[in-house]
């Protein structure tokens, strides 16, 4: 039995369902790494008057770190199988007027910029640097999943 071909409609859903995911998953590493610790904590650890809460904070670092590199690769993954199937999206249905307008719509976000930004090399390593490198990323792809709902609803409508 042949594969059935992919809707405009079924391309943007996974599309959309694809950034979504990458966006809860940033927006929580995000949230991670940009706790701070208190301020008490951070001149005591300094001063080395709490010698097991500058170990444990050391371990609660790497550890956040590395739950952080796995959400990174996560999120990458997502963002790019969105890109995948907007890319199928756009080279099967770039004639019908709502995939014409939501592919000018996301070149203006700059979604093609997206897995650039999330390469472990673009993210520095301090963890509330890391958390503002990833603001603009989440802005860019919250606007992306609104103009994904957009043109999903008007291919629904021209069913």
């Amino acid at each position: 039995m042949p594969a059935r071909e992919s809707s405009a409609s079924d391309l943007t859903i996974l599309a959309l369902t694809e950034v979504r995911a990458a966006s809860a998953v940033l927006g929580g590493a995000r949230t991670a790494l940009g706790a701070r610790p208190s301020r008490l904590s951070s001149v005591a650890a300094a001063a080395g008057l709490l010698g097991v809460a500058r170990t444990r904070a050391d371990v609660r670092h790497a550890r956040r770190r590395g739950e952080f590199g796995a959400d990174l690769d996560h999120a990458r993954a997502r963002v790019g199988s969105a890109l995948a199937a907007l890319d199928q999206l756009v080279a099967s249905y770039a004639a019908r007027p709502a995939v014409a307008s939501l592919a000018a719509r996301l070149a203006e976000v700059g979604l093609d910029t997206l897995l650039p930004a999330l390469q472990p090399a673009a993210i520095p390593h301090d963890g509330p640097d890391a958390a503002r490198h990833l603001d603009p990323v989440l802005a860019r792809l919250r606007i992306a999943e609104k103009h994904l709902a957009t043109a999903q609803q008007q291919l629904l409508q021209q069913r």
